[in-house]
């Protein structure tokens, strides 16, 4: 056990992802947000809650090369995307890893209506669906350069996918079959996200845009500071966008107003973002090295973490889990 720069760390044991490290605050009962209701005697053999703020990792198997996607699915499990294919981590840290047949590298990943995961490839041009159990169908896209990047549940039953390269939102039902909705000049979507209107909403480069579940009336709007990159709903009913160049988080209500959240650091590069289970925003910093909170009234708390968090989502025990590209590793962290 070693202690630098006030903050607490152990090793734990896990799964065959090989051993957790755990950050946790070594203040008398103040956990890393400053919340003095934390345990006063929490330390790394307490079998009581774990803090708020404390950050759990877990290395990669070698089979797994620099995770990016990550999101809860059916069976109670974590399920990420990484360079080689997808694999799936138990809240305990144990990992099984699942290479696509095609070798593309998977991007986005999202739980779908029926009990699978569907995942992007973005270097192969396809969608692909993997059960529970780890079997992977893929389905080509009709344009082998479109580069699909994220991909999101939709509220018609469908799973909704950006397209980067020849842009456009791509439709892929349940079964398979893909429709392609090209956007206009100016549109390089990567973020999706089903919004709290029924529409479809994206975000990328200089736009934030939606379109309605039959691909119609697609609306394109820019940002006062440009480079959206990926898109969330929030619990209050707006959606939130990171951007990247801008150092920001943004709030967006479903008609277009824009409210803008500078970061407190400088050049921290917010990535992803998702909706947290007690009603805030959490983000992640690729260059800080940082996992944020933001409140709906636009208040920011950051937390360090191991190098270049990347993607973000809730995990089924409730806590934030997100993928470290750079660390080859899988972490949570307690709200």
């Amino acid at each position: 056990m070693a202690v630098a720069s006030g903050w607490l760390l152990a090793l734990a044991g896990c799964g065959s992802g090989g051993p957790a490290s755990k950050t946790t605050d070594a203040g008398h009962g103040q956990d890393a947000y400053g919340d003095t209701s934390a345990r006063p005697d929490a330390g790394p053999t307490d079998t009581g809650p774990t803090p708020h703020g404390t950050i759990v990792s877990f290395p990669l198997p070698a089979q797994a090369v620099g995770p990016e996607g990550i999101t809860a699915g059916p069976d109670g499990n974590l399920w990420f995307t990484d360079a080689l294919g997808v694999g799936r981590i138990t809240t305990a840290g144990e990992v099984t890893h699942f290479n696509v047949p095609t070798g593309g590298a998977a991007g986005g990943i999202t739980a779908g209506p029926d009990g699978n995961l569907w995942f992007t490839e973005t270097g192969h041009a396809a969608i692909a669906r993997v059960t529970p159990a780890g079997a992977i169908t893929e389905f080509p896209l009709a344009n082998a350069s479109a580069q699909p990047m994220e991909i999101s549940a939709g509220p018609d039953g469908n799973l909704w996918f950006s397209e980067a390269a020849e842009p456009g939102i791509g439709r892929i039902t349940p079964k398979g079959q893909i429709t392609d909705f090209p956007l206009g000049e100016g549109a390089v979507p990567v973020g999706i996200a089903a919004g709290p209107d029924g529409n479809i909403w994206f975000a990328g480069a200089l736009a934030v845009g939606h379109m309605t579940t039959q691909g119609t009336d697609p609306q394109m709007m820019t940002p006062p500071s440009g480079d959206p990159f990926m898109i969330a709903t929030g619990p209050d009913g707006n959606l939130w966008v990171t951007q990247l160049a801008a150092n920001q988080i943004a709030r967006i209500t479903p008609t277009g107003d824009f409210t803008a959240f500078p970061l407190p650091k400088a050049d921290s590069r917010p990535v992803g973002i998702t909706a947290g289970p007690d009603g805030n925003l959490w983000f992640t910093e690729a260059r800080g090295s940082r996992v944020g909170r933001i409140t709906p009234t636009g208040t920011i708390t950051e937390v360090t973490t191991p190098p270049h968090p990347s993607h973000i989502t809730v995990g089924p025990d409730g806590n934030i889990w997100f993928t470290l590209v750079d660390g080859n590793s899988i972490a949570y962290i307690v709200p």
